[in-house]
């Protein structure tokens, strides 16, 4: 059975302002178990990259692309739309359909990359 506040010293640990409000020892040991999950999980995400060729490693190369401009995207929604206060979004089943829609529509055209120039005629034209 869960218990609802077993990580509530991990939250202000990792975004809190004073991560040792605990007491010096005890936010060292915090600290320590953080770093060990962050280290144990970061070897697990590594585990999962591909090893050869495929469509998903097509759009891991953008990687950082989508995430910055899916951080923008999502900022001009919250801030100049009224995507989340239109009423129908409180509706689970429409509500995640329009969410899950709108999330692939901004990875479609986040990951978007435009053609790329062939160097090679550049660089004979010039030389």
């Amino acid at each position: 059975m869960a218990v609802p506040d077993a990580y509530d010293w991990f939250f202000p640990l990792v975004y809190g302002d004073n991560p040792y409000e605990a007491g010096v020892l005890v936010g060292i040991g915090q600290k320590c178990a953080a770093t060990a999950m962050g280290l144990v999980l970061s070897l697990a995400a590594l585990r999962l990259v591909p090893r050869g060729e495929s469509s998903l490693t097509e759009l891991g190369r953008r990687t950082l692309q989508v995430y910055v401009l899916h951080r923008l995207a999502r900022a001009w929604l919250t801030f100049h739309t009224v995507f989340y206060d239109d009423p129908v979004m409180a509706d689970p089943v429409v509500g995640t359909a329009i969410v899950l829609a709108a999330s692939a529509v901004v990875l479609v055209v986040t990951s978007w990359q435009p053609p790329e120039r062939d160097g090679r005629r550049t660089a004979e034209a010039r030389g």
